[in-house]
């Protein structure tokens, strides 16, 4: 996988990419996983989303499937 040196807020977790942003409110971290999950189904990826603490949201971008290029990892983060 390519470095992350154009995505400074990610991080790698094996083979995935990671990101935990904190939002101002529960309701703000669901609009965020909202977001997330309309541009990833956009790009035929279904990253692990998950909200926490009532205002963390966590987004993994798992390894690609066979058949799909690895940079959409990239591109979705």
């Amino acid at each position: 996988m390519p470095p992350l040196t154009n995505l400074p807020h990610w991080r790698r977790d094996g083979a995935s990419l990671t990101r935990t942003i904190e939002s101002a409110s529960f309701p703000a971290a669901l609009a965020l996983v909202d977001r997330v999950a309309e541009t990833a189904e956009s790009m035929n990826h279904h990253p692990d989303t998950s909200t926490s603490d009532g205002a963390l949201s966590r987004t993994r971008i798992s390894p690609p499937l066979r058949g799909r290029d690895p940079g959409s990892d990239l591109e979705l983060a």
